[in-house]
């Protein structure tokens, strides 16, 4: 991923990023995946990888794989890994202690995760909840750079992720400066209102003036 992400995407909160977003008909919107500790927000781009369960045999946990997904996290990256929504734990302390390291800023499991007491409470994670049993020994880390498909949402390598209490929103790269503009204008406008009520205005004078205008 050779593009950086717009700084100015890191001071707008998800709520915000996923309005623009449904305001301008792409991405797409998680919300069967929440916050496992104290963080939440984040925003960064995705690196994308799925398990594959692999239920009615033993698989050496040598090959599990989650080696090379994390010797691909590099500075901004959002790991997406896809564990099939099974409630196993398929990432713990380690892991997230590396995608931190390597200047990854949050970790989305479709999965359960473990070992939640000792990762960073700064550092998101965002899962189904937390599970003692492992999928490791049953399946292994696949499809590292590919598309996903999470709650019905396709999330590619490098699309733009925000997470939040509320969820997580995708946006397709492609379209990440018309989000920006359309986010940075619902801040503006949001300002506006406050600004407003401050002085006295009514929140129906503000909302028409300020919020109506907006398509």
């Amino acid at each position: 991923m050779t593009s950086q992400l717009d700084p100015r995407f890191l001071s707008i909160d998800a709520y915000t990023i996923a309005d623009a977003a449904r305001r301008l008909g792409t991405g797409g919107v998680i919300h069967s995946l929440t916050p496992q500790n104290d963080a939440s927000r984040f925003v960064g781009r995705a690196l994308t990888a799925r398990v594959q369960l692999e239920p009615h045999k033993e698989v050496p946990l040598s090959r599990y794989g989650a080696g090379a997904l994390l010797d691909r996290v590099s500075q901004g990256d959002v790991v997406l890994l896809d564990g099939g929504g099974h409630f196993l734990s398929a990432l713990g302390d380690l892991a997230a202690t590396i995608i931190q390291r390597r200047g990854g800023v949050a970790a989305v499991v479709n999965a359960a995760v473990r070992d939640i007491e000792d990762i960073n409470p700064q550092f998101p994670v965002f899962a189904a909840g937390v599970a003692i049993s492992s999928i490791a020994t049953h399946g292994f880390v696949t499809g590292i750079g590919e598309p996903l498909f999470i709650a019905g949402v396709r999330v590619e390598t490098g699309d733009l992720v925000a997470g939040c209490r509320g969820g997580i929103v995708t946006v397709p790269w492609s379209d990440r400066d018309a989000v920006l503009q359309e986010a940075l204008s619902l801040v503006e406008s949001d300002r506006l209102v406050r600004s407003g009520l401050e002085r006295g205005e009514t929140m129906s004078e503000l909302w028409q003036k300020h919020k109506a205008p907006l398509k």
